[in-house]
């Protein structure tokens, strides 16, 4: 990726240091960067940037250098690629997996999968997740192919003019189909992963919409003496006090026919609330403290509420982004579809 600028009249006697920072707003550290590695010409050649320019110069910046990203093990993965220029690549990342290495995900991270597939196109960067997804959050990760971009869209998100928005299913069904969650977010103590609200931690701000209510319901099925299993229930029919025929679904999502005689059943019923949420603020796990702090925790969220037979890990899609491109100021809005564990939830609820 190279920048470009002509000089205009009005830059006339200026240095080109000054047209880089106000055309460009490159920090001092990526500037300095630049200088150092001689990667600023103008006209074509690499000259002293403390110089001043003339009408029509042609300033280029460019970032086409290599890097050193040994840190991270290149593995072939099955990217989701939802858009891609020569500044940024945009994933659906799956729930499951995480977005950079640790001790427990070293050579299995979507950082690994993002550095095999910019090999096979030829870019050998450092890997910059712009936004960033918890292990069980799926959806929407920006990764810059450069410092620049990478820069631009943070400094986008520190003036909100970056923006998030998110689906989620929560536990119960909220009083209000709109809200907003004001309450402020601060380091559990004693604990290095959990967060909770607290007057001493950071102003945290999430908007709300309840899109969808459901129901869901399950039984709890003695299949044997001494033996039980939990079926999510599609359709139950009860034939006499001890047969029933039953339709499961799988956490899948695959409906599994099945008959059970002789056997005795207990059902429950269990609403949830299918929720659209922006965040004003970027806390870590914000959406999932405040929906606790009001009493509707995520679904299978067992940090902050509990595990569900329905899915592993909380029930949190980020679906759309919407920015402004680095390079050409355009606006950008990057959306993507629920997730298929969250939508096989919602295909076998029932609206309340």
């Amino acid at each position: 990726m190279i920048l470009k600028y002509i000089v205009k009249e009005n830059d006339i006697n200026k240095t080109i240091n000054e047209i880089i920072k106000q055309e460009f707003d490159l920090s001092n550290r990526l500037f300095s960067k630049l200088i150092k590695n001689k990667n600023i010409f103008v006209n074509n050649k690499n000259i002293d940037t403390r110089l001043r320019t003339n009408l029509g110069d042609k300033i280029t910046i460019d970032l086409n250098y290599n890097e050193d990203n040994s840190n991270i093990v290149s593995k072939q993965m099955d990217l989701d690629i939802v858009y891609e220029d020569e500044e940024m690549l945009i994933i659906n990342k799956p729930s499951g997996i995480a977005i950079h290495p640790s001790i427990r995900h070293y050579e299995d991270s979507i950082a690994s999968g993002i550095k095999y597939y910019f090999e096979s196109i030829g870019i050998h960067k450092k890997i910059r997740p712009v936004n960033r997804l918890d292990l069980n959050t799926s959806g929407l990760v920006i990764f810059a192919k450069n410092e620049y971009v990478q820069e631009n869209l943070i400094k986008q998100m520190q003036t909100k003019t970056f923006t998030k928005e998110y689906l989620t299913i929560v536990t119960g069904v909220l009083e209000n189909k709109t809200g907003i969650i004001d309450k402020p977010i601060a380091r559990k103590e004693g604990s290095i992963i959990e967060r909770c609200v607290s007057e001493t931690g950071q102003r945290a701000i999430t908007e709300y919409e309840v899109i969808r209510k459901v129901t869901s319901s399950h039984v709890q099925v003695a299949l044997q003496p001494h033996e039980s299993k939990k079926l999510n229930l599609v359709a139950l029919e009860k034939s006499d006090d001890f047969s029933y025929a039953i339709r499961e679904v799988s956490n899948n999502g695959k409906i599994i026919s099945q008959a059970c005689n002789d056997c005795k059943a207990k059902s429950a019923t269990e609403k949830y609330s299918l929720v659209k949420c922006k965040l004003l603020t970027g806390r870590t796990h914000q959406i999932r403290v405040h929906f606790a702090y009001i009493g509707h925790p995520l679904l299978g969220d067992s940090l902050y509420g509990k595990k569900s037979d329905l899915i592993e890990g909380q029930a949190l899609h980020c679906y759309k982004l919407k920015f402004l491109h680095p390079v050409t100021s355009k606006e950008m809005v990057i959306k993507c579809d629920l997730s298929k564990k969250l939508n096989n939830i919602l295909t076998n609820c029932i609206d309340v």
